[in-house]
């Protein structure tokens, strides 16, 4: 009987947390992950968006699987999806067009590497500069002594995803 009552006590006190994470992102004019649309019919290699909300959040940070936390820059605002958070100084459109394109690449990811802990209530953070120097400056913001290599990469030590435009185009659908 005690470890049931501990169990419902540790049931209660995560759905009181989870509730809290929610309310306060909400109070900050932050969209809730349960609140967005990311409706994906994926088919083998392919997939295919019925409907993916994006939201521009401006400089309020979303809460998100990073670790240690994430800095702002001037020129640089965030938008978020259903399961993204991304942080580019591109214009509105184009932050759109790539949150679409991470939307439609989630059940792949889902599939490859299973589902992120807490996903209801945090996003998967990515940082996508308009050149290399924007890319870097992002990276240094969150605590790094140098840019991405290659095209971009995952960072292990904060958990963000960084990358940068090289000119091939493939890019986007490639290294996003």
């Amino acid at each position: 009987m005690k470890d049931k009552g501990r169990i419902a006590f540790l049931l209660i006190a995560s759905m009181w947390f989870a509730c809290g994470v929610v309310s306060s992102q909400e109070e900050a004019g932050i969209p809730a992950p349960e609140d967005m649309r990311a409706e994906v019919i994926a088919s083998g290699f392919t997939s295919t968006a019925k409907a993916i909300d994006v939201a521009c959040i401006g400089k309020q940070i979303p809460y998100t699987h990073t670790r240690p936390g994430l800095a702002n820059l001037d020129d640089v605002l965030w938008y978020v999806s259903k399961h993204f958070a991304l942080r580019t100084d591109y214009p509105a459109e184009r932050a759109r067009h790539m949150l679409e394109l991470l939307e439609l690449a989630y059940p792949h990811y889902i599939e490859a590497f299973g589902v992120p802990p807490d996903i209801e209530h945090r996003r998967i953070a990515c940082g996508y500069g308009s050149s290399y120097n924007m890319t870097t400056r992002i990276m240094k913001a969150d605590g790094f002594e140098r840019g991405p290599n290659g095209g971009g990469e995952a960072m292990y030590y904060n958990g963000v995803a960084y990358c940068f435009p090289c000119g091939a185009a493939y890019h986007d659908r490639y290294i996003l």
